[in-house]
């Protein structure tokens, strides 16, 4: 089966990805959200890894990798999205021919035309009981 992970880069989003990379599913892309508006107008951009690795022992040897992190590490293209209801976010996604969405944690609404991309459709894990404690921070309302 071939997906497409949407994500953010914290412990929520990176068991579910890690786990379906055990499992050896076929990850086609990861998305995360845009930190910030970036100049040009693109609505989607893919995101490189760095081109040298530094080492700074600041988390120390058991700091684990966030999705991206995962994702660089197994070859996985990483996409940060802006605009999730543009005709070029809907064509990238498109031309990655998943065949379902994992959603863990992307902390905004995926419009229709996006979920209709995959024929079998999208599974989303969220970190709260839904849907009492939904929305962008469902934790706070949770403690």
């Amino acid at each position: 089966m071939r997906i497409a992970f949407f994500g953010m880069e914290g412990v929520f989003s990176r068991a579910p990805l890690w786990h379906l990379l055990q499992a050896d599913m076929d990850v086609a892309a990861v998305i995360v959200p845009a930190v910030a508006r970036w100049q040009g107008g693109v609505d989607l951009r893919p995101l490189a890894p760095p081109r040298a690795r530094i080492d700074v022992p600041l988390l120390g040897p058991t700091a684990e990798p966030t999705i991206v992190g995962l994702a660089w590490q197994r070859g996985i293209p990483v996409f940060e999205v802006l605009r999730l209801k543009s005709q070029v976010t809907r064509e990238a996604l498109a031309a990655l021919s998943p065949d379902a969405l994992a959603v863990a944690c992307f902390p905004r609404l995926l419009p229709a035309d996006l979920l209709a991309v995959p024929r079998l459709g999208g599974y989303n894990v969220h970190p709260s009981l839904l849907p009492a404690y939904r929305g962008p921070e469902p934790l706070f309302w949770v403690f």
